[in-house]
């Protein structure tokens, strides 16, 4: 086991400080102290986005690491020194890769080396923040919410103190774009309104570090110290003398003469700071009320970290708005380097409970060593008891036998007067046993009279069995001929079936009639749902694409009005296959009272694969089996088609919609409008037909093809194939009727029959639906 003196935390990637242009990236260390963390900063830029990178950036911060710690102390590098190294959030490069860069950089003796621990950085985050409420009375079971207040993105995540400072997560992690870069930003805008967009773009191209020398001065002004008190506050005067030349200066001749008339010396008011602040701190006040929302306001304290949480406006804001919510509202010291110093007390906590461990199992082993060497003493106190007693036992028994061999003489004398006392009293009781035995034959001639008596009852019973196993006999001949009779009906009955089998074509043909009008009904309710796409429908035209993609289609669309048959298509297309996948889903699940139709079908699956195998493994008649096979299928699924995801009655007759329905036509809504904005009351009308079309899908695609007596099939017509309008038909084919240079551009209803793979004994019962381009290489 490695004895570890320091915990090394290392920051892997870079903190950043937008306010000045820099990022930093370092390590902290502590001799196994969590009081005395100390902190070590490299300045350096750029992120650690590949393998090369991180290598370098290790290798770098390994020369640093060994020369600051070997100075303060002499430690085995590869032994002595474990080294914990928070990784962000959601970050794409694996662990494994990244400790191969740290055996590259020279951290890790080997690959498999114990000494490196990984860590998420906003768990690092939360036990440091765990450890500053330590110090301020936290509870087990209670929570806290952690504000990371980074410069891009403000983050919340919510954690529950468990026994043993374990922590758990409460509310998921959220987070907004709205850093402290965010403030930056609204103060170059307001640079814009004084000086002109055409100005400030012009310095950020040429001279870029101007506009960080202005942001620099805001910084250092007002983005920490400013506290939104007026009283507080001092007005500051951008003059042309001390800070135009960050403007002007870098502005050709002929620029600033057209530009004469620009504000380059104006006041930086009260109502101006507040009002650059204000957008940004209230989006963050609305991320913590909803976080707060979620734990149901059972938070003990809000912890704020990053360099934006350094904020006294900020700070007072969120006490202003929340001090009635939550009891302890801070900023802990030192959380600019909240990562690397949660990941040293991770660390610390590691190795302390490891040795906790290892002291208990070294106990556990003394006193194993302890109680065996009492148990061998007193194996020897116990044999020299036992040897004492027996000592004792043998000198008592030596005096015991003694007194008894005489008593044992004394007995015997008194015992051969007793037996031949006995002898005689037995002559006496033999005469009389004699005497009783000869009273006795009269009775033993009795009972044999009896036994023979029984003997030929016996024999009578014999042959009453036999004549009764005859009667059987004939009994099993009657029940082979009536058996037979019974095939001769069956075999009647196939004759029968087959007969009706004539008459069930025009059945057939009223299922195959009913299909297509269930198909029609269910096409206009998908137009109906999609709507006309009109100029007040909103169609997201990216995601658009990305179905076109995804459904393999090669046309490009350029915008709404244009393409609107196609962007039809694809939503239509779109809504089935996703109402297809939710009921995979629900017929892959038992175990609910909701779950009655997939247990049905899972059921009549399983009941047909065994009438299937009895067919196969019994002798019968295989006719009966395959009639039984078919029209058991056709009862089950029609009475699914009939009652399937029906509403479902509650208690006391109170009928609620079907979980499966309710879930999932929220989901597809949900997945609709991410696709198109319908508004007003188009959106009612068209969010009304959700349920209805996933169980018009559901119960045609499910139930309805396998009612008819064979199976029907349905087939997605592939893209880039030549039209045939024998199984296809479509809303923009011409009339010049030159098909040849017709190719299918997306298939947006599938085509629907029996044995479609076969060219001989194929059936078309629903033609597909197609959207068609001119030629197969139209982009």
């Amino acid at each position: 086991m490695n004895d570890y003196c320091s915990i090394v935390g290392i920051s892997k990637s870079n903190i950043h400080f937008r306010d000045f242009g820099i990022s930093c990236a370092g390590f902290a260390y502590s001799y196994m102290n969590p009081n005395d963390i100390r902190i070590h900063i490299e300045w350096e830029g750029g992120p650690l986005s590949n393998e090369i990178a991180i290598t370098n950036y290790l290798h770098e911060l390994r020369k640093v690491l060994e020369q600051t710690i070997r100075s303060e102390r002499q430690v085995d590098f590869y032994t002595q020194i474990l080294f914990i190294l928070p990784i962000p959030d959601k970050y794409t490069i694996s662990t494994w890769t990244i400790r191969e860069c740290a055996f590259k950089a020279g951290l890790l003796r080997d690959l498999y080396s114990q000494n490196l621990k990984f860590i998420t950085e906003s768990e690092a985050i939360a036990i440091f923040c765990m450890k500053y409420l330590k110090s301020h009375n936290i509870s087990v079971g209670e929570n806290f919410m952690i504000i990371d207040c980074g410069g891009d993105i403000v983050s919340l995540t919510t954690r529950q103190l468990l026994e043993n400072e374990r922590l758990s997560l409460i509310a998921e992690r959220i987070g907004n774009d709205c850093g402290s870069s965010s403030v930056d930003q609204e103060f170059l805008k307001f640079l814009e309104n004084k000086v002109g967009s055409l100005a400030i773009n012009y310095v950020k191209e040429n001279r870029p570090y101007q506009i960080q020398y202005m942001v620099q001065v805001f910084f250092r002004l007002y983005k920490i110290n400013f506290t939104g008190i007026q009283s507080e506050f001092d007005t500051v005067k951008f003059d042309s003398k001390a800070h135009q030349s960050s403007l002007a200066q870098y502005c050709n001749e002929e620029y600033n003469t057209n530009k004469k008339g620009i504000e380059w010396s104006f006041e930086l008011k009260f109502e101006d700071i507040k009002a650059i602040f204000d957008p940004i701190i209230e989006k963050i006040i609305q991320l913590i009320d909803s976080q707060l929302r979620l734990c149901d306001d059972n938070c003990f304290a809000l912890s704020l970290v990053g360099e934006f949480g350094k904020s006294k406006y900020l700070q007072s804001r969120i006490k202003k708005e929340f001090n009635t919510r939550v009891r302890l509202i801070s900023r802990p010291p030192y959380s600019v380097t909240a990562i690397m110093r949660g990941a040293v007390l991770y660390g610390l906590y590691h190795v302390n409970q490891n040795r906790i461990q290892n002291q208990l199992k070294n106990t556990i082993k003394e006193l194993k060593e302890v109680k065996e060497k009492n148990e061998v003493l007193q194996d020897q106190m116990l044999l020299y008891v036992n040897l004492q007693e027996e000592y004792k036992t043998l000198i008592n028994k030596y005096n015991n036998e003694t007194n008894q061999h005489k008593i044992i003489v004394e007995k015997l004398k008194r015992d051969i007067k007793g037996i031949e006392e006995k002898y005689q009293n037995q002559i006496i009781d033999n005469q009389r046993y004699q005497n009783k035995i000869k009273l006795q034959e009269p009775r033993i001639n009795q009972l044999q009279q009896d036994v023979k008596l029984k003997e030929n009852q016996l024999k009578k019973l014999e042959k009453e069995k036999e004549e009764l196993d005859n009667e059987n006999g004939n009994l099993h001949q009657k029940n082979i001929y009536l058996l037979n009779q019974l095939e001769n009906n069956f075999q009647q009955n196939i004759l029968l079936d087959e007969t009706s089998n004539y008459q069930s074509e025009d059945t057939n043909q009223n299922h195959i009639s009913s299909l297509n009008n269930d198909i029609l009904q269910l096409s206009d309710n998908l137009k109906k749902y999609i709507t006309d796409l009109n100029q007040d429908v909103i169609v997201n035209m990216e995601e658009i694409k990305k179905l076109l993609l995804l459904y393999k289609c090669s046309i490009k669309i350029t915008n709404q009005k244009d393409d609107q048959l196609l962007i039809q298509a694809v939503l239509q297309r779109h809504i089935i296959e996703t109402i297809l996948s939710y009921a995979t889903k629900y017929f892959q699940s038992t175990g609910q009272h909701y779950h009655l139709e997939a247990n049905i079908v899972n059921k009549a699956s399983l009941l047909s694969t065994l009438l299937t195998n009895i067919s196969k493994y019994r002798i019968g008649n295989d006719e009966i089996a395959n009639v039984a096979t078919t029209k058991l299928r056709q009862y089950i699924y029609s009475i699914l088609n009939n009652r399937g995801f029906a509403n479902i009655y509650g208690e006391d007759h109170i009928t609620y919609e079907h979980p499966f329905i309710a879930y999932y036509k929220e989901e597809l809504d949900k997945t609709m409008n991410e696709l198109r904005i319908v508004k007003g009351q188009e959106k009612i009308a068209s969010e009304n037909l959700a349920a209805i079309i996933i169980c018009e899908v559901t119960k045609i695609f499910w139930f309805r093809l396998k009612i008819h007596e064979s199976v029907i099939q349905y087939v997605w017509i592939p893209c880039d194939v030549q039209v045939n309008e024998v199984f296809m038909e479509g809303n923009n084919f011409d009339d010049d009727n030159d098909n040849d240079n017709l190719y299918v551009g997306l298939c947006y209803f599938p085509l629907i029959g029996r044995d479609l793979t076969s060219s001989n004994n194929r059936e078309v019962y629903s033609l597909a639906k197609v959207f068609v381009q001119r030629n197969q290489h139209q982009i």
